[in-house]
């Protein structure tokens, strides 16, 4: 069949000619999953065979979803086509980035040390294992004397616990193996600190040195005592020259005497904050990615032994084949063998070494010199996506990559590539698809730089005669001075109130045979999102009270409630005091009541050889028992 033919009855679009290589920009409710089935059937009516289409979706939910709709498309406008394709559909490659990963490193598994029965873990699972790993790598360094061992005190001194938990999970989050190819921050700031240092003692004078408290601080050489030292005498120090936007003030105080040498003084003093916040940051990150890579290391480790990979492991690992392998011309022959189409859902949600994965396995193509040129075949690249859903910054999408991968198409493709966007929404009421318009044309104004993004205004396609949507803002009326506890309790009454009054009042309409049919709203109609789950109790309470029935979706479930967590990690405790994130966990339960600073001195200053017996020997533990 012609490759020009239409889809569906359709006529011909941009995204249904097979010919041509598209980055399509489709924002929320323009049928993007529709549109991509239609190009997947639209190759497979010219004649492509399926097992030469590679579809790559952002979740397995998505893979299916995008495989029953080309199915449902076959089978209601080419039935002989489908049943042509039926004893074929095992064969579809429609699948996540991780399982297209995962199929091509099991296929040379020998050849980059990795055991042919290597089992993927799930995000959830792989956080846990890394928090478990964490805490007991950085306890364990707590009973240590080492280097290594300083600089956790150092960074729970200056950063918290919690902090350096949090940043711990930031880099672990976002492409790891990135980061363990940084050896170290930037060491000529040590000079350019020393000399900024001793400019601002010449500045001051050896009286003003002495009465400002700075005599008294540690010299540079010890790095790490003298930032803890300086950042303390500076939190309250600071505010004699600078303002809270740490500018100088434009007002001297009229206490002061003298007040040009109160202007040098102060000038001085600005010269030396601007280079120490440097040297604070570069002080910090060696420390932290010291700390970080030992960490990487312990989870490295625990995955070897357990036999696993998670979602990074197998996207780093994928590159480096790719790019650093003795393979990888093999490997690129072979997927050039068997793929002429490459279909990418959700681009914007690609991070950038997504994005080099697919640029590496289209190498060939786009350089036109191979097997495809000598046959006469055109491959094609499609991609999809909206600028405006990027939304998986914590997981490393960079939303720049969408902008990247279109001037690198053009560039690749020229006149054989177009980038389309798509303006319509057929899934919000009128009123509702305005509204969006207002808020977000003021908040994304675009600009010359990728991660600006611009907002195109939708045109809602949906408008039945009873409605045209709704759109209303709550406001609670609470005195600023309560606690947030009471406030967040008012805001879920509020809601639920409101769910009550419009529960059979306002109308919402379906989708009957092509027609929009009005009826009453019912409590299934009602989704209500919140920004945390910290507050998510407040709201099942106000619920209950209103009687609104309700389920949580992604809640804490049964097992994953605080008192479970607690009981099982009490029972860890007294099966084996010495498993350090049990006894963590009961410590800082409110069961033992313990914060987290009270758990760092034991760590750090008592003696002893593991954490249990720390704790024990602790003044504190001591005192708890009396």
């Amino acid at each position: 069949m012609n490759s020009k033919s239409s889809v569906e009855g359709l006529p011909l679009k941009s995204h249904l000619d097979v010919t041509r290589s598209l980055a399509f920009s489709s924002p929320a409710g323009s049928g993007k999953t529709q549109k991509l089935a239609q190009r997947y059937v639209a190759l497979l009516v010219s004649g492509v065979s399926p097992e030469r289409i590679l579809a790559i979706t952002f979740t397995e939910k998505a893979a299916a979803e995008m495989k029953e709709r080309v199915i449902e498309i076959l089978r209601r406008s080419y039935p002989a086509l489908y049943e042509e394709i039926r004893p074929k559909l095992a064969r579809f490659r429609i699948s996540t980035v991780h399982s297209f990963a995962r199929s091509v490193l099991e296929r040379f598994a020998f050849d980059h040390n990795l055991t042919p029965n290597f089992q993927i873990i799930d995000a959830v699972s792989a956080e846990l294992l890394r928090e478990e790993v964490v805490r007991e790598g950085l306890l364990e360094l707590g009973s240590e004397d080492s280097d290594l061992a300083l600089w956790v005190r150092h960074l729970t001194l200056t950063e918290g616990w919690t902090g350096l938990l949090s940043k711990v999970s930031y880099l672990f989050k976002h492409i790891p193996q990135s980061y363990l190819a940084v050896n170290s921050a930037p060491a000529a700031l040590d000079k350019t600190y020393l000399t900024a240092w001793h400019e601002l003692k010449t500045s001051w004078g050896p009286e003003f040195w002495d009465a400002s408290g700075f005599s008294a601080l540690p010299e540079p050489t010890g790095h790490r005592e003298h930032l803890r030292a300086v950042r303390t005498h500076l939190e309250a120090f600071s505010s004699r020259f600078l303002t809270q936007k740490c500018t100088l003030y434009k007002r001297i105080p009229k206490s002061i005497d003298d007040r040009s040498g109160f202007i040098k003084k102060g000038e001085a003093f600005y010269r030396y904050y601007r280079i120490y916040g440097l040297w604070d940051a570069r002080i910090q990150t060696e420390g932290f990615l010291k700390v970080f890579r030992h960490l990487a290391n312990l989870y490295h480790e625990r995955k070897q032994r357990d036999k696993v990979l998670d979602f990074a492991d197998l996207e780093y690992k994928l590159y480096r084949v790719l790019y650093f392998s003795g393979n990888w011309s093999n490997i690129l022959a072979s997927f050039d063998e068997q793929t002429d189409h490459i279909l990418l859902d959700e681009f914007q949600d690609t991070n950038g070494l997504q994005w080099a994965i697919v640029s590496k396995l289209v190498e060939e193509w786009r350089s036109g010199m191979g097997a495809k040129t000598e046959l006469g075949k055109v491959p094609t690249l499609f991609i999809v996506g909206d600028e405006k859903q990027s939304i998986y910054l914590f997981r490393g999408a960079n939303v720049e990559v969408f902008r990247r991968a279109n001037r690198e198409m053009k560039a690749w493709m020229g006149d054989a590539f177009d980038e389309v966007t798509v303006k319509e929404n057929y899934r919000s009421l009128p009123n509702i698809v305005e509204f969006i318009n207002a808020l977000f044309s003021k908040l994304m104004t675009g600009g010359d730089e990728d991660w600006k993004t611009s907002y195109d205004r939708f045109l809602p396609l949906r408008n039945p005669e009873e409605g045209l949507g709704h759109v209303e803002i709550l406001l609670t009326k609470m005195d600023e001075k309560k606690l947030m506890v009471e406030r967040k309790e008012a805001e879920a009454e509020t809601v639920a109130a409101r769910i009550s009054e419009i529960i059979g009042s306002l109308k919402v309409f379906d989708k009957v045979n092509g027609n929009e049919e009005a009826r009453s709203c019912e409590y299934g109609d009602i989704t209500v999102l919140l920004r945390r789950r910290t507050h998510l109790e407040e709201y099942e309470r106000a619920f209950q009270n209103h009687r609104i029935p309700f389920v949580v979706v992604q809640g804490t479930g049964f097992h994953s409630s605080p008192e479970i967590i607690l009981l099982r990690q009490l029972v860890r405790t007294l099966a084996n005091p010495k498993d350090t994130t049990a006894l963590y966990g009961v410590l800082k339960s409110a069961l033992c009541g313990f914060s987290e600073d009270e758990i760092c001195k034991i760590t750090f200053t008592n003696e002893g050889g593991d954490f249990w017996e720390r704790f024990v020997n602790s003044p504190i533990s001591k005192q708890a028992r009396a």
